[in-house]
């Protein structure tokens, strides 16, 4: 919630851009569910398979209908120590079940998904590797990415590495599953606005880069 969102920020010791660089950051996965059952298994089975493993998977549910919950508890037997679960106890909406996995998150980074993308293998290993190894910090990177329509033709998305600014009111700033985001640039900003609709993305970033935050665009497909 907001409230909760205030306490974390209040209470966050490190603020943005001063982090002290880590070998290979660690990094949460938080996937907001509802109704997803028929895609929850392949995305989860996506992040699994990483050449460099996160360190949780973080589903939220969102009050669900179908059968995504069990799809969650099935792959949660076979990888206990990995795959966290927690269930709203109403339906609040995509941003209060990001803000929600955000907060119990203890990666490094986040990387926000959507139930219905898939990764490529070596997402995490490339942009991990990208941030450890940057001169400057990075706490939002914003990455190229394919969309496949349902004729399984697939187009690719890259961004010109414009000022920051011009590419967010031009909408050239990614997606959310291609994006990585640092948690503590996240607190600084106040996560993500829960009475949004629409354009949550380009609000988030708004108020990431608004509160200092330093953004690198790389149009590697991940």
């Amino acid at each position: 919630s907001q409230t909760m969102l205030a306490y974390f920020l209040t209470n966050s010791l490190t603020s943005v851009g001063q982090l002290s660089a880590h070998p290979m950051p660690t990094l949460s996965v938080v996937i907001p569910c509802y109704n997803v059952a028929p895609y929850i298994e392949e995305a989860i089975v996506s992040i699994l398979q990483q050449t460099k493993p996160c360190h949780e998977i973080i589903c939220v549910d969102d009050c669900s209908t179908d059968q995504t919950i069990e799809k969650i508890k099935e792959l949660q037997n076979s990888y206990p120590d990995k795959i966290k679960l927690i269930i709203n106890e109403k339906n609040e909406g995509a941003n209060y079940s990001r803000n929600a996995g955000m907060l119990a998150a203890s990666g490094e980074f986040i990387q926000f998904f959507d139930a219905d993308d898939i990764l490529l293998p070596h997402k995490f290993e490339y942009q991990l590797q990208l941030i450890e190894s940057s001169a400057q910090p990075i706490d939002i990177l914003v990455a190229g990415f394919k969309k496949r329509n349902l004729a399984g033709i697939e187009t690719r998305f890259e961004f010109e590495n414009d000022d920051p600014w011009n590419s967010l009111m031009k909408g050239r700033l990614g997606v959310t599953s291609a994006n990585l985001f640092r948690k503590s640039a996240i607190l600084h900003a106040g996560g993500w606005n829960e009475n949004l609709k629409s354009s949550q993305e380009y609000d988030f970033m708004f108020r990431m880069l608004k509160s200092g935050a330093h953004l690198k665009i790389d149009n590697e497909v991940v």
